[in-house]
């Protein structure tokens, strides 16, 4: 085969990469394993930052539903 490719996998905490052997004709000289591997933990960096985010707004939004309940509970006495 005469692909190559990467995926990041976030659940499970891995980056995957599969290549053409390094003696393919067209793979000239550019840094093409370093370019995939910093592309790839880019995507996990980015689902970390915005697993994060939604976790803080998750317990945002939890604190201000509680505190509506309880004052609704007090003005129901």
């Amino acid at each position: 085969d005469d692909y190559s490719n990467g995926a990041a996998y976030y659940y499970d905490n891995k980056i995957v990469i599969w290549a053409s052997p390094l003696d393919f004709g067209l793979r000239g000289s550019h840094r093409w394993l370093q370019n995939v591997i910093t592309h790839e933990f880019a995507h996990i960096v980015s689902l970390q930052k915005s697993n994060y985010i939604q976790q803080i707004a998750t317990a945002m939004v939890n604190r201000v539903k509680s505190t509506m309940e309880a004052v609704l509970q007090m003005l129901e006495r």
